[in-house]
């Protein structure tokens, strides 16, 4: 067996959300405390603490995997890359 450590945040940044999903992230924000006006902003990424945040991620990877399994296939097993995934 084999340990391996990622740094999960940033799997979460690297999926993008798709622009006609990017309305429903908008937020407003602040700048200098509650005196100014808010502005307002959108998320282009996954979010880290949104609660689909996992099942994207999984299925973005399964996707790769999957879009790539004809190279992954002529240089090894591709039924234990499927087992990784799971």
């Amino acid at each position: 067996m084999v340990g391996i450590g990622a740094d999960i945040e940033a799997m979460f940044h690297q999926f993008r959300v798709p622009k006609n999903a990017q309305d429903a992230l908008r937020f407003l924000w602040w700048r200098d405390g509650t005196g100014n006006p808010p502005v307002t902003f959108q998320m282009t990424r996954n979010i880290v603490e949104a609660t689909d945040s996992p099942c994207v991620c999984f299925y973005g990877l399964h996707q790769c995997a999957e879009d790539d399994s004809t190279e992954l296939s002529a240089t090894s097993d591709s039924d234990s890359e499927e087992k990784l995934l799971f």
